[in-house]
């Protein structure tokens, strides 16, 4: 198991780029979540996740140059996101409920509540419809509450009820 040093014990991770699929189920659980823009080489990644106090998820496959006895770097042995969920979920003790769809699958910022009619004009016969929803205060994306978040949701579920 990783030995989180947050006091919290909920993780902070810091994901290479070729888990950005697992990164992506991991912000929908609500973790904070990175994953850099660009390619950077194991041992800036390592060091990045040593600054933050992040754990370091990365591919087995892709690994140099890194001490791998450290407590904060997990291995994932498989390219395959349904068996990346599975060794995160299981080495991290991830709860896949924690706070679901509370961060930007895109920029990872925390999610606020708002009046969808403040951010964007809706015609006047539609005001009075629209429910209330989640937007992000960094980069503006507005998440509608829909068939989209209840698939997720159920995915989320899916998750926890597995036996790891």
């Amino acid at each position: 198991m990783i030995s989180l040093t947050d006091q919290s014990n909920v993780p902070k991770i810091l994901c290479d780029q070729s888990l950005e699929d697992s990164a992506h189920w991991l912000r929908a659980a609500g973790y904070d979540v990175q994953v850099p823009a660009a390619k950077l080489s194991d041992l800036q990644l390592y060091d990045i996740a040593q600054n933050e106090q992040r754990v370091l998820i990365i591919n087995q496959d892709y690994v140099q140059d890194i001490p791998l006895e450290s407590n904060s770097v997990l291995l994932v042995d498989s390219p395959l996101v349904f068996e990346q969920i599975k060794q995160i979920g299981k080495n991290l003790r991830i709860d896949w409920l924690y706070r679901p769809l509370s961060r930007c699958m895109l920029c990872n910022t925390e999610l606020t509540d708002l009046n969808i009619n403040k951010w964007i004009v809706l015609p006047q016969s539609m005001q009075n419809n629209t429910v209330t929803s989640h937007g992000c205060p960094s980069c503006k994306r507005i998440y509608w509450a829909g068939d989209e978040v209840n698939r997720m949701v159920f995915q989320l579920q899916s998750f926890k009820r597995l036996e790891w």
